[in-house]
């Protein structure tokens, strides 16, 4: 007996414990110590400090300090005065903030609450601190530690991991991985892309969603950038690439241009109109598509009601609304539901109060509306992120053999600076290692070659242009057309450009994107056409595709590039209008 409390002693001056207790009844068991009838007393290094212990995951409990608790009136010494609304603390920081204001407890809110920023200790008041109010503030337990012991019981809340690169052009290039608060928060670049509703035809300011759109990002947001592309008018063909006859400077390309952080959609009635719901929809696939894969979340307004129009053209925004909301359920501003008169005989006209007068810009306050929907998504989309423990940078020459290039600790970093590493091309990915020890491994993103470097673009770009043999058809109504074998025999990559899938041949609008070199690096390259090469050769199903080309290689052409040919034709019906070949993304140099 002896032997055995002489050990237990020892066990407890080597943990560098004191235990002080009298009339003790000690029971030890596999993982527990239980005291009854007496005291235990733990001293460690930090005896001189109040606190807790804590446990944080994986069995591992840490000594952590109680916090702080700051009180004090509006106006006093060393404290704000009226009329201001943020309040920073550097003992705050890393903390699990609450804050009471005249005995009440404050919740996160833009209009009549509070903004925390754990990161840095600051809490914004809304509104802005009175005089003689009273002010409680109670900072407890690390921030990062509820993230994780939040995450152990709940899982990862990340949404997805993307890879996307933004070239600074200053030999520096920007990679964003994930969306989270700090994307909203701070120094967020914003744009704006849609029709006449975010343009803001019918009104003046400040009532227009753009101007509140702006006041809102001025008031609750660190340094933002608000730039709004809106045009009257636009449908969703605007917004498609514009190697896709999409319209420059207000479109998908002049969005990702800016650098964004954040991209708002706002297209809602001229769809109703000029296209399908099918159509429209594809159009805003398009659009979130190449958007994510550069890293960016887009958030999409749906329809809203329209009484001057049709009922058929009225159904469709009902019909559009419903695939905006099923398509980005946690990314969708909800334009409709609110604003329609349901007991109207028409599908989707608006509520009086919300008219305008034209019957279908809406008035100030259906404005308001639509911009309060927004900026309530914006704050339930934009959270901080919990369940990762960090994430791990790789970088690639080839998109097969990987290496670490960076490892970010800081959970709530989603986006950061480097400079580039070499002047060609580079691949990248992000990995997130989750709390549960499971990874989560982004898409890949792509840094085209320095375009300072002109060596980079020295390369040879080859494009088959005819038919395919499959739905281009010659002029006896034969399926014809060859594609070039890709590599051919000379081991050359080539693009294949056959017009219009459905046979309909090169018309107005078709393109190929992102072009290859002929050892398959990408490139920014495209080409497309504008105008309508029709002529009276060929087939009435392929237009502008002659197939009397040479039937045997010329040079290292081999027979598929130069045996069916597209044509501007002179008798072509839109010749005298003009027929453009445009050829982007070529090197200055």
């Amino acid at each position: 007996m002896l032997s055995s409390v002489r050990f237990l002693i020892i066990c407890m001056l080597m943990c560098g414990f004191a235990a002080h207790a009298q009339q003790v009844s000690l029971k030890i068991s596999k993982d527990t110590v239980t005291i009854m009838n007496a005291e235990l007393v733990l001293q460690n290094s930090s005896q001189q400090k109040g606190g807790f212990l804590y446990n944080k995951d994986n069995g591992k409990t840490s000594f952590q300090p109680v916090g702080k608790a700051l009180q004090f009136k509006v106006g006093a010494p060393n404290y704000p005065a009226a009329g201001v609304s943020s309040f920073s603390d550097s003992s705050l920081i890393g903390k699990y903030i609450k804050v009471w204001r005249n005995g009440l407890l404050q919740y996160p809110d833009y209009t009549s609450g509070i903004a925390v920023d754990p990161e840095t200790g600051t809490i914004t008041f809304y509104p802005s601190l009175a005089a003689n109010e009273l002010i409680f503030i109670e900072g407890i337990t690390g921030y990062a530690d509820v993230e994780r012991s939040t995450a152990a019981l709940a899982g990862s809340n990340i949404k997805a991991l993307y890879a996307g690169v933004f070239d600074n052009g200053n030999n520096t290039f920007t990679l964003r991985w994930a969306s989270n608060h700090t994307n909203l928060y701070n120094y967020p670049r914003f744009i704006g892309i849609g029709s006449s509703m975010l343009a803001g035809e019918g009104l003046a300011a400040p009532n227009r969603l753009g101007d509140r759109i702006g006041a809102w990002l001025n008031g609750s947001t660190i340094f933002p950038i608000w730039a709004n592309y809106a045009l009257a008018g636009l449908n969703s063909n605007a917004v498609v690439p514009t190697i896709l006859n999409g319209t420059n400077g207000r479109n998908i390309d002049a969005a990702l241009a800016a650098n964004p952080d954040i991209i708002f959609v706002s297209l809602p009635t001229q769809d109703a109109i000029d296209l399908s719901v099918a159509q429209s929809m594809a159009n805003l696939r398009m659009f979130d598509e190449i958007a994510i894969a550069s890293g960016v979340p887009v958030i999409f307004e749906t329809t809203q009601p329209a009484s001057a129009y049709g009922a058929e053209d009225q159904r469709d925004l009902q019909e559009l609304a419903d695939s905006i909301r099923n398509a980005w359920p946690d990314r969708f501003v909800e334009g409709m539901a609110p604003l329609y008169d349901p007991l109207s005989a028409s599908p989707a006209g608006i509520l009086p109060q919300y008219d305008n007068g034209d019957g279908v810009t809406l008035s100030p306050t259906g404005v308001q509306i639509v911009g309060n929907n927004l900026f309530k998504k914006l704050k339930a989309y934009f959270q901080p992120i919990i369940g990762v423990l960090k994430y791990t940078v790789d970088t690639s020459y080839n998109g097969t053999t990987w290496a670490q290039f960076d490892v970010v600790t800081d959970v709530s970093l989603v986006r950061k600076t480097y400079n580039r590493p070499r002047n060609g091309l580079i691949y990248f990915r992000v990995k997130a290692l989750l709390s549960d020890s499971t990874f989560m491994t982004s898409r890949v993103g792509m840094l085209a070659p320095a375009t300072t470097h002109g060596n980079d673009f020295m390369h040879r770009v080859l494009i088959d242009v005819g038919g395919n043999g499959v739905n281009t058809v010659n002029g006896s109504s034969v399926a014809d057309g060859k594609l070039a074998q890709s590599p051919d025999s000379w081991g050359k990559t080539w693009n294949n450009w056959t017009g219009v899938s459905t046979g309909a041949g090169f018309l107005n609008g078709t393109g190929v994107a992102n072009l290859v070199t002929t050892t398959n690096r990408p490139t920014p390259i495209s080409v497309s056409i504008t105008g309508n090469p029709t002529g009276n050769f060929g087939s009435t199903f392929t237009k502008a595709i002659n197939y009397d080309g040479f039937k045997a290689s010329v040079g290292d052409y081999p027979m598929e590039a130069v045996y069916d040919n597209m044509y501007i034709y002179r008798d072509s019906i839109n010749y005298a209008d003009g027929i453009k070949l445009r050829v982007r993304g070529l090197s200055k140099t």
